[in-house]
């Protein structure tokens, strides 16, 4: 897995110098020029979920390239950028709705609204079990809204819910 953090608090999510997790090195023998590696959004707030959610794709054995956006406004950059680039576009985005500056359903409906952007799998991963909430985003057509784990074998489990999205 390769790590790279949209934001300068590197140092918060426990990266070296090259922008790299230390959990998320993976094993340097695999030739990974060789393989696609999907990538993945993670628009979280919190450094101990997301350290939770790379955890959970790398137990579960998949490699990933993970971009992480600490705040909505950072992912609303990233994302207009994104959309104006011919960068490859994430294989999926794991969206939290509680975020600083901006909240994740304006993300959601930026996402959708955006014709680069639309089409890409969006995972919700929020606390929130509020009705409108849900509603909101199934109007916006999430692919999944899920509650966030508390722990590494919730989250697991919540894996085998998230998996099929991305190897679509």
């Amino acid at each position: 897995m390769r790590t790279h953090s949209l934001s300068s608090s590197d140092r918060d999510l426990g990266q070296d110098d090259d922008g790299l997790a230390a959990s998320a090195r993976g094993d340097p023998d695999v030739a990974i020029d060789a393989i696609r590696i999907p990538n993945v959004l993670i628009i979280e707030d919190n450094p101990g979920d997301v350290e939770l959610t790379m955890l959970a794709f790398q137990t579960r054995g998949l490699i990933v390239d993970f971009h992480v956006a600490i705040d909505g406004a950072n992912a609303l950059q990233y994302l207009q950028t994104l959309a104006a680039s011919p960068d490859p576009r994430p294989d999926l985005i794991l969206l939290d709705l509680n975020l600083p500056k901006i909240t994740g359903a304006a993300i959601l409906t930026y996402i959708r609204g955006e014709p680069e952007l639309a089409g890409i799998p969006t995972v919700i991963l929020t606390s929130s079990r509020a009705a409108r909430d849900y509603e909101q985003c199934a109007r916006l057509g999430v692919d999944a809204y899920l509650i966030k784990p508390m722990t590494l074998q919730e989250m697991l489990e919540m894996m085998e819910q998230i998996a099929p999205i991305l190897e679509r």
